[in-house]
């Protein structure tokens, strides 16, 4: 049985989606040096040069480029999310769209800008990207070649035998443009008489409603909608010598679709957050220009749930905000044309006519949409910060305050995790809590008087409709730097199980497995011991713990000189050295279950032999992990080991099995409880 996987089809649709537009940003990048470039060149009247013409021409080929740029990215994306051969989806892609560009000048159907703009990411590169992943994976399976691949490693083989879903796919996609063209040419038509008869008020507040919600889904939403709506809003005055389009660039959008230069200003003002400032650093030079693609598609603003509020309903506010204003203190505004690159204020102070008004208008929206934008920016930075996912998860597990970690727990982690990671971990941490995680016992075994005489608590996870698990989540909590409160909650709990033993004279001797994060911080290792201090605790830590940290042994003195026991855990499982022996006071060697199979040989029972008397020269306990034969079970006794752990006696068992369990019963095997995936 496979390992639940915290991750839905939503899930990767929006990563691909995310994905897929943030690695076009080199690309957009360089477009966009190129436009400040060329429109720098131009405005100090440089266009006689040989250079302005380059890099003029240089730029629009970007620009023409950008579609099939976004059409590459986007379908690699997904056919890498859905297990789609990746290069035939690119080239399916590519193919249909060049092909409805090519029979676009053959259609008789009015014009659709829903389905034809060539220079922009729209709704037609997106949806064609993801309908070509989406169609290969559903005909695949019935339109596939019957030929003979396996055992060969000639590419050509598989690509061939995809021949046949390649072809259909494209029929398919090709007839799906030429239905769509003329209801995409009968929505614009329509789109575009309704503008010609609404109040321009009206018409300029759905417009930026419906431009914002196409940039949070990826699409160039400012090209997109003056596609559709043609030039009315370039045509009507909202007041004398100033357009409707002008007066939406200049207090609607102040840096870019969505108050770019307020997002920009509010992503440095949250200095805590690197990631933020490194891309403000990067974004600034672009949003001054107002251009914004960068922050939409790198922060990335598409499909962010903690940002769609600010980015969709601020400039809603501004157009409302401004149009009051200047309604009560009139400007005489200039008839001029003030390009669409020319930075904030500028622009106002230009337009204007050199009136301080407007630009104090500028200043007051731009500070308005900070603050609006700072709380969102905050909490959208800390969801990549270990601390949102430690306080979460302290939360979720119930831990007391007196339990909870509040310094830095190796939160340089943290910061290595990608999206989907971290998408995963939020998934993971809102499925924990005390209802679905528990503490189980397995017994260990003394070898001569087959009594047990203690357990190890392991963790198990018990989710709705599914079966018991082992601690599957436990790399992605290393991973973000949360084990140590996964540790706190399992010694929590063990403090729990022990105050309600049933008799207080016979509290067994409870293993308890510390990470080696744990181990390496004082403050978590303190309020261990405030826990169970007292208690026949004896602490299991593995070899790794001695390579990783600098207070490692420092601490695992501390926990000896309170009273703890100390074992390692999984020896000779890959960082097998005798050098901890002399650096801590150990009391316990648990010898790994990889090396019980080794016992069948008279090479490996002769390792087993001098193992065994090494560390009894020593003074130092040996448990033999992963028994589950009587067999291997003679043997470790015949050689001498301590005590004995494993499925012959027992798996891991609830509390109040545990309370009962004292010696392994004839059918061992009954006992294992309701594992399905030891871990």
């Amino acid at each position: 049985m496979s390992v639940p996987q915290f991750s839905t089809d939503k899930d990767r649709f929006v990563l691909a989606l995310q994905e897929g537009l943030i690695a076009l940003v080199p690309f957009v990048i360089l477009w966009s040096i190129l436009t400040l470039l060329s429109q720098g060149a131009l405005y100090f009247g440089w266009e006689q040069y040989r250079i302005y013409s380059v890099i003029t021409v240089l730029s629009k080929g970007l620009n023409r480029f950008i579609s099939i740029a976004a059409i590459l990215s986007l379908t690699y994306r997904f056919a890498l999310r859905y297990d789609v051969e990746r290069a035939q989806a690119m080239l399916l892609a590519i193919s249909v769209f060049l092909s409805s560009r090519v029979l676009i000048s053959l259609a008789s159907h009015q014009k659709s800008n829903l389905l034809s703009l060539p220079y922009n990411i729209d709704l037609w590169q997106i949806g064609l990207s993801i309908a070509s992943v989406f169609l290969l994976k559903a005909l695949s399976p019935y339109l596939q070649l019957a030929l003979q691949c396996e055992g060969t490693t000639t590419y050509s083989c598989q690509v061939l035998r995809h021949l046949y879903t390649f072809i259909a796919s494209y029929v398919v996609l090709l007839s799906a443009w030429w239905v769509l063209y003329p209801v995409g040419g009968q929505i614009t038509a329509a789109a575009a008489k309704l503008a010609a008869v609404l109040p321009g008020g009206l018409l300029l507040g759905l417009r930026t409603l419906a431009a914002q919600l196409l940039w949070f889904m990826g699409v160039h939403g400012a090209q997109m909608m003056n596609s559709l709506l043609g030039p009315v809003l370039r045509q009507r005055e909202i007041f004398p010598n100033l357009s409707y389009m002008q007066f939406y660039r200049m207090f609607g959008l102040a840096g870019g679709s969505g108050m770019g230069l307020s997002l920009l200003i509010a992503l440095y003002l949250n200095r805590r957050d690197r990631q933020g400032m490194h891309l403000a650093r990067i974004s600034t030079p672009f949003v001054i220009f107002n251009i914004d693609t960068l922050l939409v598609y790198c922060l990335p603003i598409v499909l962010n749930r903690f940002m769609w509020l600010p980015f969709v309903f601020g400039p809603l506010a501004n157009i409302t905000i401004a149009y009051g204003f200047l309604a009560l203190f009139p400007v005489a505004f200039q008839p001029v044309s003030v390009h669409w690159m020319m930075p904030t204020f500028a622009d106002a102070w230009i337009a204007g006519g050199g009136s301080l008004r407007p630009v104090l208008l500028q200043v007051f929206l731009v500070a308005l949409n900070v603050a609006m934008y700072l709380p969102f920016v905050k909490k959208f930075a800390n969801t990549r910060s270990g601390g949102y996912h430690r306080n979460r998860l302290s939360q979720n597990l119930a831990l007391p305050e007196s339990l909870q970690v509040h310094h830095g727990v190796v939160l340089q982690k943290v910061q290595r995790e990608i999206i989907e990671s971290n998408r995963r971990l939020d998934r993971i941490i809102g499925m924990l809590s005390p209802e679905t995680l528990f503490v189980y016992y397995q017994p260990k075994i003394n070898t001569r008087s087959k009594i047990c005489m203690g357990f190890e608590a392991l963790l198990r996870v018990k989710l709705p409709d599914e079966p018991l698990w082992g601690p599957f989540f436990l790399p992605d909590m290393e991973n973000a730097g949360l084990a140590p409160t996964v540790d706190l909650w399992v010694c929590n709990q063990v403090h729990k199980h022990l105050q309600e033993w049933s008799d207080p004279n016979e509290v067994p001797n409870i293993g308890i497995n510390l990470h080696p994060d744990t181990i390496n911080d004082s403050e978590t290792i303190e309020r261990i011991v405030d826990l169970l201090v007292g208690y026949p605790i004896e602490f299991e830590v593995i070899e790794r713990s001695f390579l990783e940290g600098t207070n490692t042994v420092r601490n695992l003195e501390y926990l000896k000189q309170r009273g703890f026991r100390i074992a390692i855990d999984d020896f000779g499982q890959g960082y097998s050295s005798y050098r901890f022996l002399s650096l801590v006071e150990v009391d316990t060697v648990k010898i790994d279950k990889s090396l019980i199979a080794s016992l069948q040989h008279p090479k490996g029972k002769l390792i087993w032999e001098h193992m065994v008397a090494f560390y009894h020269g020593l003074g130092i306990q040996v448990v033999a992990e992963g028994v589950e034969t009587e067999e291997q079970v003679q043997i470790l006794s015949d050689i001498g080991v301590d005590v004995m752990q494993g499925f012959v006696f027992s798996g891991a068992v609830p509390l109040e099995k545990a309370r009962t369990y004292r010696r392994p019963s004839q059918s061992r095997r009954s006992d294992l409880g309701m594992l399905s995936h030891p871990g």
